[in-house]
């Protein structure tokens, strides 16, 4: 399966023109209810980050309530993207720490969330803004990711990589 990174990318944009035009850092629990998601945090083990399980008449997004407020952003956000991008499963667990498939970068459907994820917590027009207003970038400085992650509420990891996929950081 090929990762359809422009569709996704639009489709982001689409829910957040709908919900959260300009809204930094983005409401990621009022979009998922407002798709009719139900959010539940769990008390699960450190390596479950989180779960979409869905019947005909409901949608749930289970969140590790043990993990960092950023790591369960991201969890719904990830979660929100197997929703709108894969239908073909009614249950879908995720995993905190990478296994043998998703570390090669096999794995499609993760691949996709995780896209997913990022162009709805890190837009790339909302990162373009915010780095003009930084000005110059630089790279060898902690604190501008930081400031950027501490404002988009994400972690600096996911910081680093949206700002690596977007051509503002080499890897």
């Amino acid at each position: 399966m090929r990762i359809r990174r422009q569709f996704i990318r639009k489709e982001a944009e689409n829910l957040l023109q709908m919900y959260a035009p300009s809204a930094i850092p983005v409401p990621v629990e009022t979009i998922a209810k407002r798709l009719g998601y139900e959010i539940r945090f769990v008390d699960e083990d450190s390596e479950m980050s989180g779960f979409l399980m869905r019947n005909k008449s409901s949608v749930i997004i289970g969140v590790n309530k043990n993990h960092s407020s950023n790591r369960q952003r991201f969890t719904i956000a990830h979660e929100i993207g197997h929703g709108m991008l894969h239908s073909s499963e009614a249950l879908y667990v995720d995993k905190r720490f990478r296994n043998e498939l998703s570390s090669q970068g096999t794995n499609a459907e993760e691949m996709e969330a995780n896209l997913f994820a990022a162009e709805l917590l890190m837009p790339a027009s909302q990162i373009r803004k915010s780095l003009k207003a930084i000005g110059n970038l630089d790279v060898e400085s902690d604190f501008e990711i930081d400031d950027l992650a501490n404002k988009y509420k994400v972690s600096r990891l996911a910081m680093s990589n949206r700002l690596t996929y977007l051509g503002h950081l080499c890897s």
